[in-house]
């Protein structure tokens, strides 16, 4: 997410997506072992998706923070976390179960990263659905576009203020 698409609103998305977008390349290159290219700010994905959210809640904030990918990324970064080849078969569970444990790898990175500054953060269990979340009045929401090896995917930052 570019900062200077969120610095319009506020400087903690900014943090936010920084620290989200950092988290994924930290996860890529040590649990995934593949390379990361951050293509920048972009708008919802179309078409169908897999997405996979972590609730985070601060004391100022509420959040979700998601990776989402469409079937052939979500099973590329699926099958370079569990080092299945692509000859092998993956099991009916395999994919949404990883992609959540990806998410839940970036969410705690991301909260690692955002406790220094902000102090308390708390984080929710992953959430895999297919499709995107819904943005109703009052929430933020900011997309990056990241290819993690060969696989395209959408890191999205929800946000809204707590009052």
């Amino acid at each position: 997410m570019s900062a200077a698409l969120l610095r319009a609103i506020d400087p903690a998305p900014v943090a936010w997506a920084a620290a989200v977008g950092s988290a994924l390349e930290q996860v890529a290159s040590t649990a995934l072992e593949l390379p990361v290219t951050r293509i920048g700010a972009v708008g919802a994905p179309e078409g169908p998706v897999l997405g996979a959210y972590i609730a985070v809640l601060t004391p100022g904030e509420s959040l979700q923070i998601g990776i989402v990918a469409d079937a052939a990324s979500s099973e590329t970064l699926v099958r370079a976390l569990l080092r299945i080849a692509e000859s092998e078969e993956l099991a009916p569970g395999d994919v949404p179960d990883a992609f959540g444990e990806i998410a839940n790898m970036v969410g705690g990175v991301a909260k690692a990263a955002m406790s220094v500054q902000i102090g308390v953060v708390g984080l929710g269990l992953p959430l895999v659905t297919t499709g995107l979340i819904a943005a109703r009045e009052g929430i933020e929401l900011g997309y990056e576009a990241v290819e993690v090896g060969a696989a395209r995917v959408t890191l999205v930052v929800a946000r809204s203020r707590l009052r």
